[in-house]
């Protein structure tokens, strides 16, 4: 398990993860917690969730990337299996190095069971919908997320990119 951050063992944490995700610029509080602009940053990106990525508009979907990722996990596994029944030992050690790299890439994303990888990727389309319609009705979707605490994240960055859309 990592270690803390440098934010998480600040000794005002608490007023500092608050102040945070309830978007004070970084420049603010860098001044005001005697933090590192760049301490905050690394925070807050630790700390976004996947479903917080896709409400980002600079065009990544998590969900994809891990979709694709998956396949090439079920494409290398098949082609070891041929490899192990057919190829040589050269092909074969390819092969298992090309299974090991996508294996590599899930466990680097915290992908320990691709059951888990499979229900992220089913919720891809459930998640660009829901974004959709933030677009169009962001209160009723706030309103909405609110009901739900398991979905806190998601709220609070909805409503800070909101707030930063209407500032714009």
């Amino acid at each position: 398990m990592p270690s803390p951050s440098s934010i998480e063992r600040h000794p005002e944490s608490a007023r500092l993860i608050e102040a945070i995700a309830n978007g004070v610029p970084g420049v603010e509080l860098a001044r005001r917690y005697g933090v590192s602009e760049s301490a905050i940053s690394r925070f807050r990106v630790s700390r976004k969730g996947v479903l917080s990525q896709i409400v980002d508009e600079d065009g990544t979907d998590p969900t994809e990337i891990l979709g694709r990722l998956l396949d090439l996990s079920d494409s290398a596994r098949v082609a070891r299996k041929l490899a192990d029944a057919t190829a040589s030992p050269a092909v074969r050690a390819r092969v298992i190095a090309a299974e090991l790299s996508v294996l590599d890439r899930l466990s680097r994303l915290n992908i320990d069971d691709t059951a888990i990888a499979r229900l992220s990727q089913a919720v891809g389309p459930m998640v660009r919908t829901i974004t959709q319609l933030a677009k169009a009705h962001p209160q009723d979707v706030l309103d909405a997320l609110s009901q739900h605490e398991e979905l806190a994240d998601l709220h609070d960055h909805l409503k800070t990119a909101l707030k930063a859309q209407k500032a714009n």
